[in-house]
């Protein structure tokens, strides 16, 4: 329903920086997702089901749109959208108030002001991303959790120069993931535990 939370919005951290291909510098918008990529790495989001698009509409004095043609906006202003901090659930969003060829408007509500951000839409087409995601079932599949994954790979990510590299490794799974990094230097080796699936 063109509503956003700071998840959607968070996709544009993956999106590329150098600005060489603008559609890999931006992030694609459809009614219930967004997605970005650098062509390395892409993260695609779906519209939370907890934001209430209708309650948001109401609280809201402009009109605000229930659907709209998939479009790109650059990720640098993405990253300056900032959504209110509102303690009623599903006014910390950002929702589409205009759309057309050139332009997005967007909106935020905090119960008491709005805010409207116009941005500029980039042209072109996103990239079939679909198509890159495997299909079928996993080889395998570990759950474990993310800060202590986040961690343990930026530590090791750092020792592992230019390229930031770690390696993961995958034992079974009850087993503990093993990530590796480092250089010819200096190795690290960490462990993350897995959680009951």
């Amino acid at each position: 329903m063109c509503i956003y939370n700071e998840h959607n919005l968070n996709v544009a951290r993956v999106a590329s920086k150098n600005g060489i291909k603008p559609e890999l510098s931006s992030v694609f918008f459809t009614k219930d997702r967004t997605v970005a990529t650098d062509s390395y790495r892409l993260l695609e989001v779906e519209v939370s089901k907890d934001l209430d698009w209708e309650k948001f509409r109401q609280a809201t004095t402009h009109p605000l749109m229930k659907g709209v043609k998939p479009f790109m906006v650059n990720a640098k202003l993405i990253k300056e959208i900032r959504l209110p901090k509102v303690a009623e659930s599903g006014f910390n969003a950002v929702a589409i108030a205009y759309a057309d060829d050139n332009k997005v408007e967007f909106i935020t509500n905090d119960l008491q002001t709005e805010n409207t951000i116009k941005m500029a839409r980039v042209q072109g087409e996103f990239p079939d991303y679909q198509r890159v995601i495997p299909q079928g079932g996993a080889v395998a599949e570990i759950k474990v959790n993310a800060e202590y994954l986040a961690e343990v790979v930026e530590i090791l990510g750092k020792m592992g120069g230019v390229s930031n590299e770690v390696k993961i490794k995958f034992y079974g799974q009850s087993k503990p993931l093993v990530i590796e990094g480092g250089n010819e230097k200096q190795r690290g080796l960490g462990l993350v535990m897995p959680l009951a699936m």
